[in-house]
């Protein structure tokens, strides 16, 4: 810790490239300003220069201010105007959905896919769709606030078992009379960043009918050898896994959220009860993000290796 403190300390302003300063969001604070560059912010608090270290978008780089992502955005917006005009399942789902939609499918090998404004709306969708009074819900102890929000307002039954602990979700699950039942896990977990053992869990929903449920909105556009994620670093075929959701809100800087899904059923109850939701413009961004992860691993290796290293190895990379 002392290490890292001592390298922020050291940090000149000569290391940041040629930024704009923008008067710093959420209200303007007196002295406070944003210096917003491509790929981080760093504050300027009354002559004070400190870096950022929030940033979801560390992973492929893509920061909050890419100039194609930008103008991809700003070209959907001047084609499909700010707003998408109605409800999805009416008249509001564009081009640029549906593009988004196929490109993300084919990129994780799913023959669907479903886009949503944010990751906490598409894990309330997805087991308000699937579950309900009457039903069960079965998370891991340290899974995502979203993910326990969600069993919460479906109405069903939470049971959570011990992190990572397939032993104890099995005994939860033979224990269980409910007549659907739901298994919700992370695929990598946002605080430990540690991994669920998918293939395990997916053997034992099999076993007991339930269906499973990843949220790799940490995980995708980060691990596996082209950033798909968690199934593919661990090997496993999408169809185990009959329900994923990943957000590119995290690795890529962009907001929205998506689901991967296996089944017809599942694809259309949450059509139908999900609410699916999302600006044109939004998505009009979106198939470059999956575009970096398919040119190769450049933007995902050097922050795996500071991730096993310790220390922040300086801040002469052009990750900053």
């Amino acid at each position: 810790m002392d290490t890292i403190i001592k390298q922020i300390l050291d940090f000149k302003e000569k290391d940041i490239p040629e930024y704009e300063p923008h008067l710093m969001m959420g209200g303007g604070t007196p002295g406070v300003n944003l210096v917003k560059g491509e790929n981080i912010y760093v504050y300027d608090i009354n002559g004070n220069k400190y870096i950022d270290c929030t940033s979801q978008s560390w992973a492929l780089h893509l920061g909050y201010n890419h100039p194609d992502i930008k103008q991809a955005m700003k070209n959907g917006l001047d084609h499909y105007g700010t707003g998408s005009g109605s409800a999805h399942l009416i008249s509001g789902h564009s081009r640029a959905h549906h593009a988004l939609e196929e490109e993300l499918a084919d990129f994780c090998g799913y023959p669907r896919a479903l886009l949503f404004s944010t990751g906490y709306m598409a894990n309330l969708g997805i087991a308000q769709a699937l579950c309900s009074q009457g039903d069960a819900i079965f998370e891991d102890r340290l899974n995502h606030a979203s993910l326990l929000d969600a069993a919460l307002l479906s109405g069903a039954r939470l049971q959570r078992y011990a992190h990572l602990d397939v032993a104890d979700l099995d005994n939860k699950l033979s224990s269980s009379k409910k007549a659907e039942k739901l298994v919700m896990t992370d695929g990598v977990f946002s605080m430990d960043g540690d991994t669920a053992p998918v293939g395990k869990l997916a053997e034992i929903c099999h076993q007991h009918q339930a269906w499973l449920m990843v949220d790799d909105a940490h995980g995708f556009g980060v691990v596996g050898q082209q950033g798909k994620g968690s199934l593919e670093q661990l090997n496993i075929p999408p169809d185990r896994v009959p329900v994923y959701m990943a957000t590119l809100g995290k690795a890529a800087g962009r907001q929205i959220a998506w689901f991967g899904i296996g089944n017809v059923g599942i694809w259309k109850s949450l059509q139908e009860e999900g609410e699916p939701k999302g600006t044109p413009g939004i998505p009009s961004g979106g198939c470059y993000c999956t575009g970096i992860c398919r040119c190769g691993p450049q933007r995902r290796d050097y922050p795996l290796h500071r991730s096993a290293h310790p220390g922040l190895h300086g801040w002469s990379h052009p990750w900053i």
